[in-house]
């Protein structure tokens, strides 16, 4: 696919690289882009914050430590043993 993509002209064939798919790239104007919607949306700045998990929003997961007792054992098991576990 990436082939015929260059072939057609176009610049996305790098889009199918493992890095770029991975999501640990960032080009440009992906950046120009995010810098122009926080200078026009006053809220982008506290959303691009969320995503990252930088901040938290009321309401939103919390981190807990797990005992010892649970490393390695199916979800199933620590379900059926315990009280009910909601995944959000």
């Amino acid at each position: 696919m990436e082939k015929s993509e260059r072939e057609r002209g176009s610049h996305i064939s790098y889009m199918f690289r493992l890095p770029f798919a991975a999501g640990s790239v960032f080009s440009a104007s992906m950046l120009d882009t995010l810098l122009y919607q926080a200078f026009v949306k006053e809220y982008m700045i506290t959303f691009v914050r969320l995503l990252l998990g930088i901040d938290q929003a009321p309401g939103s997961g919390f981190l807990s430590s797990v005992s010892n007792a649970f490393i390695f054992r199916f979800f199933k098991n620590i379900y059926k043993a315990h009280a009910p576990m909601p995944i959000y």
